[in-house]
């Protein structure tokens, strides 16, 4: 299974329309992937059963939910500097 977690209440809400990312959403979740939205990742915990500390096992959000994780795939993004307008 696949699990999504984002900051932000709709995926590629900077750039996309909220039309268009609730459609992705839409199609996305008909194909068997769940969506944690609007939500914070605080830890990625390693496996206590693995030989290896650096084998995941579940992420902790801010709210104190785990989510068990075999892979953890990180995207950061980016977020335009818009205060560097005002100095100019």
């Amino acid at each position: 299974s696949i699990t999504i977690i984002g900051q932000n209440q709709r995926v590629m809400g900077n750039i996309i329309s909220e039309t268009v990312s609730n459609a992705l959403i839409k199609l996305h979740k008909d194909n068997g992937i769940k969506f944690v939205l609007d939500a914070t990742v605080n830890a990625i915990n390693g496996n206590e059963h693995s030989d290896s500390a650096t084998k995941v096992g579940s992420i902790t959000l801010a709210d104190g939910e785990q989510i068990a994780a075999d892979i953890v795939i990180l995207g950061t993004g980016v977020l335009p500097r818009t205060k560097l307008l005002g100095e100019a």
